[in-house]
C-alpha cells in the first residue's frame, strides 16, 4: 500500500476506496478497521476544475487521488488519455520517514 515515486523516490499510498476492495491476507472486518484507520491520514488538500471549452488537466496519476463527479450523461465528453513513455510502474517502498 506504500510505492515509491520512481522519480522523486518519495513514499506515497497506493490505494483506492472501492466497493469489495479489501487487504489481502485479513478478514474482512479487520480490513476494514485498517483501511478506515489509514484513510483517516490521508489528506484531503482538494482541487475542483470547472471545465471551460479548450481547458488541459495534468496530474501525476502515481502519486494523486482522483476520481470523477457526477455529470450530465447527456452532455457530450471527449477525453484523451497520454502516457509518458519510459516511466515505469511504482515500486514498493524500501524506506518510511516517521514524523
Amino acid at each position: 500500500m506504500v510505492i515509491q515515486h520512481p522519480v522523486s523516490g518519495e513514499p506515497a499510498l497506493y490505494l483506492g476506496r472501492r466497493l469489495n476492495a479489501y487487504v489481502m491476507g485479513l478478514e474482512l472486518a479487520e480490513s476494514e478497521r485498517l483501511l478506515d484507520e489509514i484513510w483517516s491520514y490521508v489528506e484531503t488538500a482538494l482541487y475542483r476544475h470547472r471545465w471551460a471549452l479548450g481547458d488541459l488537466v495534468l496530474w501525476d496519476n502515481r502519486t494523486t487521488m482522483h476520481r470523477r463527479d457526477a455529470f450530465d450523461p447527456k452532455a457530450r465528453r471527449v477525453m484523451h488519455r497520454t502516457q509518458i513513455k519510459g516511466s515505469g510502474a511504482p515500486s514498493r517502498a524500501t524506506r518510511l520517514r516517521v514524523p
